[in-house]
């Protein structure tokens, strides 16, 4: 019954009443037709539209909706767009324009019977006509009819300047205008709301769904008295169904993802990568079950799931690594951590350096401790599986020592504001140090 009436209320909009210039119609791949408050959008492989529910001078009523592009035949509501263009145009600014161009070409044409010149008669005919040919692509093919007169006169005055011209004239064809575009008669209410319904049906977006059929059931309401009764009351029923479905599928969806996003979340923190499979594919099996109606959502859902299947993976990798560590390899780390406490034993010195309230003889004391870590770390090759923390425990003492050395050598102010730079520079790599160590030596987890 939608169908049938929706084809009742699809109409052709003429030249002379163009209907609503702000409303563009979009059609559909199976010749349906929805229509849109301006211009839709084309959103990689989706179709962005608002459709109208009521346009009247008390106010107007759209919901925005996005359509998959499957379902809409593009070129022909472009082409379509273009016939709307031409008719917002025609009616806000087509006869002016025109009006300039006449009053220009009958200057140009003054100009041509002013001169003797054939020369120049030529050109001016040529460029007069060049002229009217661009004008007309530029605007949608306003007065097509007038200007294909105009172009056929200057074809007419060339072909009676040029020498030997015999049989009849070759006239320069403009391009035709766009046909005028079809619409819904915004009046009919019922191919209003069906038009909407149409789109709820499309559209592969829930929420989206769900508010336009709340909108159409708002329409219906607010125009009761017009409808047919029949169609009111039936159209109302199969509605009403229609959104008590939509939330009873969020709920089930809803209350699904939270449990399988639980459980792949605790398996994931376990390191059990067949668990979060596992996970998966009831997810998988769950979609089916429910009729798979909210493909958008399981994909989102199940790309999180992947991700936290990635991130166990690693996990398990890290945690089989932990535990073929050779007691050689924990020792190495031990002797990084003591080495790592006795730097931080000076970080109220190197604090101090910071705010330049360290004198140049605790600087020479602190200038020589680090030099003295510097030497136990002095190794031809860094620890395996520890060459980074080396590095960064390296650095630190370097710049500790560094800055101990600018504040000792002068008081000069220059030369203390680099000490404290590089006093903060080793308080930092210390920090990052120790949280590198105690990632390597701590049980691997997920963050």
């Amino acid at each position: 019954m939608l169908v049938t009436l929706l084809s009742a209320g699809v109409v052709a909009a003429s030249a002379d009443s163009p209907g609503d210039a702000r409303v563009f119609p979009v059609t559909l791949v199976d010749g349906g037709l929805i229509l849109s408050v301006g211009e839709p959008a084309l959103v990689g492989d989706t179709v962005v539209l608002s459709v109208p529910l009521l346009l009247a001078e008390s106010g107007e009523w759209s919901q925005l909706v996005t359509l998959p592009l499957a379902a809409v035949d593009w070129p022909i509501t472009m082409r379509h767009a273009d016939a709307v263009r031409a008719a917002r145009y025609a009616e806000r600014a087509g006869g002016d324009d025109y009006a300039r161009l006449t009053a220009d070409v009958a200057r140009a044409l003054q100009l041509l019977v002013a001169t003797d010149d054939v020369a120049v008669r030529s050109r001016n005919a040529i460029d007069t006509r060049r002229k009217v040919f661009d004008w007309s692509v530029a605007h949608h093919g306003y007065r097509h009819e007038e200007l294909q007169e105009m172009v056929a006169m200057l074809d007419a005055r060339l072909a009676r300047l040029a020498p030997g011209q015999v049989g009849p004239v070759r006239v320069t064809m403009l391009p035709l205008p766009p046909p005028p575009a079809p619409s819904i008669d915004l009046e009919d209410p019922v191919a209003v709301a069906t038009q909407a319904i149409t789109a709820a049906r499309l559209t592969l977006v829930p929420a989206e769904r769900t508010g336009m059929l709340q909108g159409v059931l708002g329409l219906i309401e607010t125009e009761a008295e017009a409808l047919p009764r029949d169609w009111r009351s039936d159209t109302t029923r199969e509605l009403r169904a229609w959104v008590e479905t939509e939330a009873r599928l969020d709920r089930a969806y809803g209350e699904m993802i939270a449990m399988l996003l639980a459980r792949a979340h605790l398996a994931a923190r376990e390191a059990d990568v067949a668990e979060v499979t596992a996970v998966a594919e009831d997810l998988a099996t769950g979609d089916d079950e429910l009729g798979a109606h909210r493909p958008g959502m399981v994909a989102a859902v199940g790309a999180t799931i992947e991700r936290m299947r990635e991130e166990a993976e690693a996990l398990d990798r890290e945690r089989r690594a932990w535990a073929s560590r050779s007691p050689h390899h924990e020792a190495l780390g031990e002797r990084l951590a003591r080495t790592l406490v006795k730097a931080n034993e000076h970080r109220p010195l190197l604090e101090g350096i910071g705010s330049r309230t360290v004198g140049a003889l605790d600087a020479a004391v602190l200038e020589r401790r680090f030099k003295t870590l510097l030497g136990t770390l002095e190794t031809p090759r860094p620890p395996a599986g520890f060459e980074g923390v080396h590095s960064l425990l390296r650095r630190a003492s370097q710049l500790a020592a560094g800055a101990a050395r600018l504040r000792r050598e002068t008081d000069d102010p220059a030369k203390a504001g680099d000490a404290a730079s590089a006093a903060s520079g080793a308080l930092m790599l210390l920090d990052e140090t120790e949280a590198s160590l105690g990632r390597l030596l701590s049980y691997p987890e997920l963050p």
